[in-house]
């Protein structure tokens, strides 16, 4: 008997093994390509969606310079009222402390006492009025009214200068009161 030799079974054996190699091989390949697949899928996509939250980003921050900037012109006008209201008021009780003074100076001096020639110095927050007495005795009751502790408690900065005596006998005193920081206790 004649022994045959087959060639053939040994080379579909060693096809078969490469074939079932390069298929594992292949297989291999295509997970490795569905993998990379779905990364760029999702880089893609965050790429998408990151431009479009960024697109998003830069109109909201356009929006809100432009609304800014539109109400610029309101903070500005505010600023400046603000600042004007603050100095009026400053002057207003600059002024009603003057007014204040007057009033309450023309009230203690009655009678022969007149008040006049009243001046104010807004460097040095001072109000300069003159007394007129007709008579050393009215004076001398000027004189001890001024002293007195309810017109040095109330104005405790009063000054006396330039007593002075006229042809008619009458008696002037120009009298200093400082204002800037007393407050009235009236």
């Amino acid at each position: 008997m004649s022994k045959t030799i087959n060639f053939v079974q040994d080379r579909r054996k060693s096809l078969s093994l490469s074939e079932q190699q390069d298929q594992i091989l292949l297989r291999k390949m295509v997970r490795i390509f569905i993998v990379i697949f779905v990364f760029f899928v999702v880089a893609l996509g965050s790429r998408l969606f990151l431009s479009r939250e960024f697109a998003q980003i830069i109109v909201k921050q356009q929006t809100t310079r432009a609304s800014i900037s539109q109400q610029e012109s309101i903070e500005r006008e505010f600023s400046i009222f603000s600042h004007k209201l603050t100095h009026i008021s400053s002057l207003w009780g600059k002024r009603q402390n003057k007014q204040e003074a007057v009033a309450f100076f023309m009230r203690l001096f009655s009678g022969d006492t007149t008040v006049s020639g009243l001046s104010y110095s807004a460097e040095t927050e001072a109000l300069t009025f003159r007394l007129k007495t007709s008579s050393v005795f009215v004076l001398e009751n000027a004189l001890t009214t001024l002293a007195s502790p309810s017109v040095t408690e109330a104005y405790p900065g009063i000054s006396k200068s330039q007593l002075s005596r006229g042809e008619d006998a009458s008696y002037n005193l120009n009298v200093t009161v400082a204002l800037g920081s007393v407050e009235s206790n009236q």
